[in-house]
């Protein structure tokens, strides 16, 4: 964490150390920490696929799963491979519907 913390700071401008320091960590469980991160990067790098996915995937993790929709949404608007998105968009949606009807 320290390194990506470092990275942060050597690249400022640059999405990257953002995206990878909030993904390592929702690895470790900080989610809160981790979706800050993800939107700093995201700001960084609106065009950005993977930061849509990697958003949409913390905020499912911690149960937010129509958050997580909405961020892909908004990412198959603005990212550089909408249809990528579109398909973590349809398993995300699906995810979801099973996720209610199990409730």
């Amino acid at each position: 964490l320290e390194l990506d913390r470092e990275a942060i700071q050597v690249f400022p401008k640059r999405w990257e150390p953002s995206f990878v320091y909030g993904i390592t960590l929702a690895m470790t469980g900080d989610r809160r920490n981790a979706l800050r991160s993800l939107a700093h990067a995201l700001e960084l790098g609106p065009g950005e696929t993977s930061i849509y996915v990697g958003t949409a995937n913390v905020l499912a993790q911690d149960g937010r799963l129509t958050e997580a929709v909405q961020v892909l949404q908004r990412g198959e608007q603005r990212a550089e491979n909408p249809q990528l998105i579109r398909l973590w968009l349809l398993k995300m949606e699906k995810f979801r519907r099973l996720s209610e009807a199990a409730r």
